[in-house]
């Protein structure tokens, strides 16, 4: 068990915020680390299985350097806390609960994926097992989200909105997109938090505190994490090279990167050996070739899969628009 100190949170119309010494034990730190790691590896092994041809069809849009806040967040949750994600959602399904073959299935469009193959990597799901909603495409749109703010406020939803800001929008930096960066602020009426993304337990902490905040029946909050992503925007956008020097990737990854920083507390606090470290990495890289493997030789949907869950329930009729051999009738 080691005492883990945490920079003070920046506060919105809040006295006071998260807990800034924190106790962290071997279960939860090797835990962490293992969790942290996979999503890591998962990252790498994307970007690799979309260089094969006809595996992976849209684009994919990986984790890789903001490990830390899907597992700071998930870890602060209950199971029944609903979540929906944006499209950066691999690791939030595998927090939650999903197996890597069901992840890896779906991103590869196959049966066993965990909407069938339907939803592909933007549309990872699991709303019935794991009350996870997963990752839609449209994120960010400004007007609607202060339409969402002001009816969360006036119906006083227990709501957290969370944002992962990691400084860019695809490629264009943050202070050249938005006159205000102050995002936590940008409620206005909401109350907000902004904390250290790049720290898992400085993550549970504040998704901690904002969870019994609207538990507590006090409304809606925000909570913005400041983190990073180390690669492109997506497979499609690998290089970051034009719109941002390696000196910058390199002092966040030798100063601020979540994986590292736990992994140095663990040894130094002889919460874990070395050994025990290398072999989670060795067991993780092994359960992801599995699993990858796996989802290869998994079947893809029939042809007749076009035509259903279009709709949650069509009571038998034919769907209009889907069903081109069949003529349209209205259900009674």
């Amino acid at each position: 068990m080691i005492l883990h100190i945490m920079q003070e949170c920046h506060l919105h119309k809040l006295q006071k915020g998260p807990a800034t010494d924190v106790l962290l034990n071997r279960d939860e730190g090797l835990k962490f680390y293992k969790q942290m790691k996979t999503i890591r590896m998962l990252g790498t092994i994307l970007f690799e299985l979309k260089k094969e041809k006809d595996l992976i069809s849209g684009t994919v849009h990986t984790q890789t350097g903001q490990e830390a806040c899907c597992i700071g967040i998930i870890s602060a949750l209950k199971l029944d806390d609903p979540i929906v994600t944006t499209y950066r959602a691999h690791g939030y399904g595998y927090a939650r609960g999903m197996t890597l073959r069901s992840i890896l299935a779906e991103i590869s469009g196959r049966t066993t994926g965990c909407v069938k193959g339907k939803g592909g990597s933007m549309h990872i799901a699991a709303p019935r097992d794991y009350n996870f909603f997963g990752g839609f495409t449209i994120l960010g749109s400004q007007g609607q989200i202060f339409e969402a703010f002001n009816i969360a406020s006036l119906w006083n939803l227990p709501v957290m909105y969370i944002c992962e800001n990691n400084n860019y929008a695809i490629s264009t930096p943050v202070k050249r997109a938005s006159a205000s960066t102050t995002f936590y602020t940008r409620g206005d009426f909401v109350p907000g938090i902004r904390a250290d993304g790049m720290d898992v337990l400085a993550v549970r902490e504040a998704t901690k505190y904002c969870a019994d905040y609207i538990r507590d029946n006090q409304g809606p909050i925000i909570l913005v994490l400041m983190t990073y992503r180390y690669v492109g925007h997506s497979v499609n956008f690998p290089s970051t090279a034009l719109y941002r020097t390696k000196e910058e990737e390199d002092r966040v990854k030798a100063t601020s990167d979540a994986i590292h920083n736990l992994r140095d507390k663990l040894l130094t606090s002889k919460l874990a050996t070395l050994q025990e470290l290398s072999k989670i990495d060795a067991d993780v890289k092994e359960e992801l070739f599995e699993a990858t493997e796996l989802a290869k030789k998994d079947p893809l949907p029939d042809i007749s899969e076009t035509y259903t869950d279009v709709y949650c329930d069509s009571s038998g009729s034919p769907i209009k628009g889907c069903d081109p051999w069949t003529a349209y009738i209205y259900p009674d």
